[in-house]
């Protein structure tokens, strides 16, 4: 079908941007496409240039501590409306068995529906021994 072929073209445009802005839309003209995708840039540009607006510090915990403590902290970021977080999880040189937070927490970011993209902060903030984390914004209906 021609209709389902320029939606999956407009879907790919738009997904190579990181944009996800027209899935599920009616046919919209090139201009007005370009200035979503755009504004979608724009706004992920100023989320990752945005200061850390909390931080927890995870070094000492159990895997199952770290888990527990994310959990908790993400709920209270949330709740207040917070937008980037860092994650200090150390990158294991004094542990026994290797890294195990990094992954703990890599694993949490992953399952978490609040949580969006994840990176390292550059060397200064801790580089591989942390990680920053855009938290969603919350629907019409506050989840």
């Amino acid at each position: 079908d021609r209709r389902d072929s320029r939606t999956k073209a407009r879907y790919d445009h738009c997904h190579s941007h990181r944009c996800v802005c027209h899935i599920g839309h009616n046919v919209r003209s090139a201009v007005k496409e370009e200035k979503m995708c755009q504004e979608a840039m724009e706004d992920r540009s100023v989320l990752l240039s945005l200061p850390y607006e909390a931080t927890i510090d995870l070094h000492g915990l159990t895997s199952e501590e770290a888990y527990s403590r994310l959990d908790s902290f993400v709920s209270e970021c949330r709740k207040r409306d917070l937008r980037k977080i860092l994650i200090i999880h150390g990158k294991g040189n004094h542990s026994e068995t290797g890294p195990v937070l990094s992954g703990v927490v890599r694993s949490f970011i992953e399952r978490d529906w609040r949580l969006g993209e994840s990176g390292h902060p550059d060397k200064y903030d801790g580089g591989k021994g942390a990680t920053w984390v855009i938290i969603r914004k919350k629907g019409k209906n506050g989840e």
